[in-house]
């Protein structure tokens, strides 16, 4: 086997992780937009923020009307709240000692030279620790409550920071999961597509051709913000899944027929297999992002291979010409 050939492998393998992790990022934003799985990540982030020793304010946060209602229904929380809303809202909280319903009344808070730290003192869910830092904040803003709701948006765009840490090491556990049951249930076996390719020349020179045309028109995948709704992501789940992935998957055999039942009947067969989809599996977890980066420098690499060939003359033209030798 030749460079060229083991190259066309590569990207035959390379092409089947690519189409397989865009399945998975698709699945994967299905799974959190269905379980809401941002929106309970940053209700975690609140309740850092706000709660500690047993105390619940960030429940009354969550009833607050800027963020109930920013829910698609009743009872769905947000998925997103920016930092000057949460700022505004905390202060809410501290204007009405935790009673929503003083919303829009006078309060000690808006008189001038008001301490803010005093203010505190009448929030009765406000844990101890909670109040302490943000007592603290309002001594170093020099009581000045613009000043305050300023150091807010920086402690709560701080804290998203941390919770976003949460959230992808979350996701990647799903994608983790999602891309091993994807390797078993699709039957993507990576040691049965090695050696269709290897010994398939049609079919290799088939799909590298196949990956090149699709790098073409295809487009970098960005790395999943899974911010789609549910019936967005959905949607895009099945487009993609009845267009571009079985287009280009069908001729590798990839998937669950008779055939493929067949091959179990040997336990030599089975472990082959297990060892395929343990492989697909952490191959696909990957991410598309870095398939997508990978595939477009192989297929690059083999496109100026083809045209360096194509520009040295065959061997039976360099036969054809005769070279006079020099007579001397």
């Amino acid at each position: 086997m030749n460079g060229f050939e083991t190259l066309e492998i590569v990207i035959g393998l390379v092409f089947v992780y690519l189409l397989f992790s865009i399945l998975v990022t698709l699945v994967v934003e299905y799974i959190s937009a269905a379980s809401s799985l941002r929106a309970k990540n940053l209700k975690r982030i609140i309740q850092r923020a706000l709660d500690d020793n047993g105390s619940n304010l960030s429940a009354v946060f969550y009833n607050h009307p800027s963020i109930k209602y920013l829910g698609k229904k009743d009872g769905d929380l947000p998925s997103n709240i920016s930092s000057d809303k949460f700022a505004k809202v905390v202060l809410d909280l501290i204007r009405t000692g935790g009673d929503l319903q003083k919303l829009g009344k006078t309060s000690a808070l808006d008189e001038k030279d008001s301490p803010i730290t005093k203010a505190l003192d009448s929030i009765p869910m406000l844990g101890s620790e909670t109040k302490s830092l943000l007592q603290s904040m309002a001594k170093e803003a020099g009581e000045d409550i613009n000043d305050f709701g300023n150091r807010l948006e920086s402690m709560f765009n701080e804290t998203v920071e941390r919770g976003q840490g949460w959230f992808n090491r979350e996701i990647k556990k799903v994608t983790f999961v999602v891309s091993i049951v994807c390797a078993i249930a699709l039957n993507i076996d990576s040691v049965s597509i090695y050696h269709q390719l290897s010994t398939n020349a049609d079919l290799r020179t088939q799909i590298a051709d196949g990956a090149a045309e699709y790098m073409k028109s295809a487009q970098p995948p960005a790395d999943p913000n899974l911010r789609l709704s549910y019936d967005s992501a959905q949607s895009k789940l099945v487009t993609f899944y009845e267009g571009g992935l079985k287009e280009n998957t069908d001729m590798l055999k990839v998937g669950w027929d008779k055939a493929a039942w067949n091959y179990f009947t040997t336990g030599c067969n089975f472990l082959l297999s297990l060892l395929g989809w343990l492989i697909s599996g952490l191959a696909i977890s990957l991410g598309a992002p870095f398939w997508f980066d990978l595939l477009n420098k192989l297929v690059a690499i083999r496109s100026a291979g083809k045209s360096k060939d194509a520009l040295k003359p065959s061997k039976r033209i360099e036969n054809q010409i005769n070279i006079p030798r020099a007579v001397g």
